[in-house]
């Protein structure tokens, strides 16, 4: 009681009073040397037995549930920590998405030593969330979390003392062009991960243009500004120090190469073509066992009957989705693993090729380069040529990238099946329709956007655009390659932005809408069974909301025509909408929009569009703007029948 009345009336004596004890906090701390260690899993059936392990001593043992949680421990051991997955049986296979020790994150798939991974046998491998087999993921090393020597913990209280001016004021948050995020305490440049949860540094968020920035009133700093957890950071050694990356101040989520971005910030790239590839995806049922759902199918439902409940889960969600749609409509896209590109440029055209398998292909793609900006310049690729207003394009110092696509897989009519390049490789047989063909092709040109600078493109400021049925394709490839920062789907109809339920409805109502039944006879965008479906659409376990939704967290712009009833006027609106429902779960609405406007011909892009072209390219290909790009209009009389289609409820992904 004296202690806090003296406090109380000697302002001046706070900072002191706060930094005695966490001296004495310090000091007991570094005697107990306690490492705090998250890990954050799922089973694949519920009765999965997974330790933790430190220093070849368990620490703890979990039966984790199939949806991700964390589970978390404390220990004063050191040495080699490992997550051992040890009673595989048929049906038992686990996830690890990440490990935090000591508030640094270590993700999973970027670990080399995985003994419980599978590929023909169990063990070996490496670089893998998943646990197949009993075997262990090692996540390297802990140490002690402070050290004894009072010089360390008194240089540390007197740093903090020194940076006490610079604390964050809990009342302050960081306007990150639209999406509010915490400011960092420690993390002083880039993006960092601080109690659990990401934040932007003051400079980084001081960074953006106005209206964006840090909001709020700075207020008097909290105690915890100059608590035990920063000083404790800047003593941690340097096997277990924080993990922070940098980003640009753009309100695109700008590309990285390195995979432990996406682990402190779910909403941004990982750089990698197919981030969810180590998800575990549980067996499809056949056509026959599918069950009927006449409403649009939740997008936020795992295949096991579990809603998504964070931003995390949306990885593995997305995954689950991708499988459907190449099981049951498109034919699947090759991976990219045993396919070695190579590739020279120009200022013109770059030439690509591919072998794998013993065979080898080559295309070209060419290149127009803008006159203004500074190379590496950031890229629309097209799908077959591009029906937006190319001059804008090119002068927003944007390149413009022609994609071959009937190169790699043709598209005359029904007859093209199993003709083209990607064929030549794959085998006439091969399952893919054309358009995961497209998409594989496309894939396989950004592999050598990546390492052709020649070409003088940026590979991490890609966008995708095409119209009509090369449209379709433009939203397959933006779908299934996370490379792509922007997708722009021009009137691409039914295989598109369209619903196939819709659609059906829009036909069974009398108007003259391309539907299921009738597309999968026009021609091979689709694999042959994909016919199965045609009076059935309702037993499909996806519909097209979901295909669009493969693009958050990245950037959508859906341009439609009103005028053209055959695409489905009100069925590509209605499939924008409900899509758009994935970027408000995820908190980047501003990330997703749509513009349907007509009295136009088929293609004809009109000029009362590209503001919000131009708004969506500035800000999420180039990088640089703050236009608006909350995009939600339609110049039609209809509205979107939500007690019909969208019987389920939006989460609020934590």
């Amino acid at each position: 009681m004296i202690i806090r009345q003296f406090i109380k009336s000697c302002k001046k004596c706070r900072l002191g009073f706060v930094m005695f004890m966490t001296l004495i906090s310090l000091s007991m701390s570094s005697l107990a040397q306690v490492n705090n260690i998250e890990v954050r899993m799922l089973g694949a059936s519920g009765s999965e037995s997974v330790s933790l392990q430190v220093g070849g001593t368990t620490v703890m043992s979990w039966t984790p549930t199939t949806a991700l949680a964390s589970y978390t421990a404390s220990t004063s051991l050191t040495g080699e920590v490992r997550v051992a997955f040890t009673n595989d049986a048929t049906g038992r296979d686990v996830r690890v998405d990440y490990i935090v020790v000591n508030g640094s994150i270590r993700q999973a798939e970027d670990q080399p030593t995985n003994t419980g991974s599978y590929s023909g046998t169990c063990g070996g491998g490496s670089y893998s969330e998943w646990l197949y087999c009993s075997g262990y993921i090692s996540f390297g090393s802990v140490g002690s979390v402070v050290t004894s020597s009072r010089s360390s913990v008194a240089s540390s209280i007197t740093a903090s003392s020194a940076s006490s001016s610079a604390c964050v004021s809990t009342a302050q948050k960081c306007n990150w062009y639209g999406t509010s995020y915490p400011l960092c305490v420690t993390t002083q440049s880039g993006w960092g991960w601080e109690n659990q949860q990401s934040c932007i540094s003051r400079t980084t968020c001081s960074g953006q243009p106005a209206p964006y920035g840090i909001t709020g009133s700075s207020g008097s700093c909290p105690v915890s500004s100059v608590s035990s957890s920063s000083v404790i950071a800047s003593s941690t050694p340097s096997s277990v120090s924080q993990t922070s990356s940098s980003r640009s101040s753009s309100s695109a989520p700008s590309s990285s190469s390195s995979s432990s971005t996406s682990a402190s910030d779910p909403l941004m790239p990982t750089g990698k073509e197919n981030y969810g590839s180590g998800c575990y995806v549980p067996e499809l049922p056949s056509y026959a066992s599918l069950p009927t759902n006449a409403a649009l199918p939740n997008p936020f439902k795992s295949i096991n009957g579990t809603t998504i409940a964070t931003k995390y889960d949306w990885a593995c969600r997305r995954a689950e989705v991708s499988k459907q749609a190449q099981v049951y409509e498109l034919g699947e896209k090759p991976d990219r693993a045993t396919a070695n590109v190579n590739a020279s440029a120009t200022n013109t055209n770059i030439a690509v090729t591919v072998q794998d398998a013993g065979k080898t292909i080559s295309f070209n793609a060419s290149i127009q380069l803008p006159t203004t900006g500074t190379a590496p310049y950031p890229a629309m690729i097209t799908m077959g040529g591009s029906s937006l207003n190319n001059t804008a394009l090119l002068n927003r110092g944007v390149a413009i990238i022609n994609f071959p696509n009937n190169d790699i897989a043709e598209q005359t009519d029904g007859s093209s099946r199993g003709k083209g390049k990607f064929y030549t490789l794959y085998g006439t047989g091969h399952g893919a329709g054309a358009m995961s063909a497209w998409a594989w092709g496309v894939s396989r040109l950004i592999d050598a956007l990546e390492k052709t600078p020649a070409a003088k493109i940026d590979a991490s400021h890609l966008g995708m655009t095409g119209c009509s049925r090369n449209g379709k394709g433009a939203l397959i490839a933006g779908a299934t390659d996370e490379r792509i920062m922007l997708t722009i789907p021009q009137e691409s109809g039914s295989g598109g932005s369209a619903l196939w339920r819709v659609s059906d409805a829009q036909r069974s109502a009398g108007q003259n809408v391309q539907t299921l039944s009738e597309i999968t006879g026009e021609n091979v965008w689709f694999r042959s069974s994909f016919s199965q479906f045609n009076n059935t659409a309702n037993k499909l376990p996806f519909d097209h909301h979901q295909i669009l939704g493969m693009v958050a967290p990245r950037a959508l712009l859906v341009i439609e025509n009103t005028s053209m009833e055959w695409l489905g006027n009100v069925s590509t609106y209605t499939g924008a909408i409900a899509a758009r429902e994935i970027w408000l779960a995820l908190g980047i609405g501003d990330r997703m929009g749509v513009s349907q406007v007509g009295n136009h011909n088929h293609c004809a892009f009109p000029a009362s569009q590209q503001p919000e072209v131009d708004a969506f390219v500035d800000k999420f290909l180039k990088g640089t703007g703050n236009g608006n790009t909350n995009v939600v209009k339609t110049d039609g009389s209809f509205n979107v029948d939500r007690a019909r289609w969208i019987n389920w409820t939006t989460p609020n992904l934590q």
